[in-house]
Parts: C-alpha cells; sequence; structure tokens
C-alpha cells in the first residue's frame, strides 16, 4: 500500500500518456486549452500540479512503523496511519480525529493509551472554576481574554489542533504572537 501511494502521481503520468497515445490526445488538447491565453493556461496548470503534488508527514508514537510517509492530496490521518503499518497493541486511536485531512509537513502522533488517559485526567483536574481552559475553550470564550483578539484566537486553536493540548499554561508562549507580555496578563485567567 505504501508502493501505491508512493507513486499515485507516476499512475496519472501513465493515464494520461495512454489517453494520448491511444488517439485521445486531440480531446486531451482541446481540455488543456479552452483558455483564452496561453499564460491563464500555464497558470492553472501550474495551480493542478501543485494541489496534486504528494503530502510528505511524519507518523510517529503507537503506530507500527513510525516514520516519513508520501501521500496524496485528499488523504485523512486513516490514511496516514495505515502506511505507517496500522496502530500498535497499545495505540489510543479514538484520541484522534482520523477523517482529518492532512497537509504536507505535519507530524501525527498517535498517542498510547496510557497517554491519553494521563492527559484526559489532567484536563479534567486541573481545569478550575471562573478560569478559561485552553484545551477546550472556543474562540468566543479565547477573545474574552485579555489581549487575545479574534486573530490570536484562532492562531491558539490552529495551533493545539495541530500540537495536541496544552500540557501547563505556559505552553500557550509556543503560540505565534503569544510572548511574555501577554502571558502576563492572561496567566491569572487560563487554565488547562
Amino acid at each position: 500500500m505504501k508502493k501505491l501511494r508512493k507513486n499515485c502521481q507516476w499512475a496519472a503520468f501513465l493515464l494520461l500518456t495512454i489517453l494520448f497515445s491511444s488517439g485521445c490526445s486531440h480531446r486531451a488538447e482541446e481540455l488543456v486549452f479552452t483558455s483564452s491565453s496561453a499564460a491563464e493556461t500555464g497558470t492553472e496548470m501550474s495551480q493542478e500540479a501543485s494541489s496534486s503534488a504528494p503530502l510528505l508527514v511524519h507518523v510517529c508514537g503507537a503506530v507500527q512503523s513510525p516514520g516519513v510517509y508520501e501521500l496524496c492530496p485528499g488523504d485523512r490521518i486513516f490514511d496516514a496511519v495505515e502506511a505507517a503499518g496500522g496502530f500498535s497493541r497499545d495505540a489510543a486511536g479514538h484520541a484522534l480525529n482520523l477523517a482529518q485531512p492532512v497537509e504536507d509537513g505535519i507530524q501525527i502522533r498517535i498517542p498510547t493509551q496510557s497517554e491519553a488517559a494521563e492527559l484526559l485526567q489532567a484536563v479534567s483536574i486541573s481545569s478550575e472554576p471562573g478560569k478559561i481552559n485552553i484545551n477546550t475553550a472556543g474562540e468566543e470564550e479565547l477573545t474574552s481574554l485579555s489581549g487575545i483578539g479574534e486573530s490570536r484566537a484562532r492562531d491558539i486553536l490552529a495551533y493545539r489542533k495541530e500540537h495536541g493540548p496544552f500540557r501547563s499554561i505556559e505552553d500557550i508562549k509556543q503560540v505565534p504572537g503569544i510572548k511574555n507580555a501577554v502571558f502576563e496578563k492572561i496567566k491569572d485567567d487560563i487554565t488547562v
């Protein structure tokens, strides 16, 4: 399956070669050159090429064969796990959204059952009444914090989505744009 994924572009090239060699080249040229100018066609073709470029993702944690894998555009996290040989025996696959589309260059960490349980326990134990939990808060809650606007709240949500939950309130300083000054304003109002 890994080899099949690595050859997704090659298969598309072969299909086009077969179409051209079977007398369909005239029809293919009509499809390619329907644009009003050659410059527009070139732009469209380069956009298509970039959208069909293979994706490289790092799959690690509780999988059979951790490593960097080449996937096709449109693949999902479950495809990345499958490319890495599937879940290991102690994987907590339920802790991830397996239907989430993958993006080029991301790391997908599959937690073990014990890691997922520890994280869940840490989140539920350390949540303090009256404070905003930065691991569960939505954009609206985050914008209620001093110094956090809509853009910064979206940055927090994106960071959390890519890297997983924060382990301590200090970890929020890893979000681009949140430095010591902003952290000092919000530290008494947040929890994990």
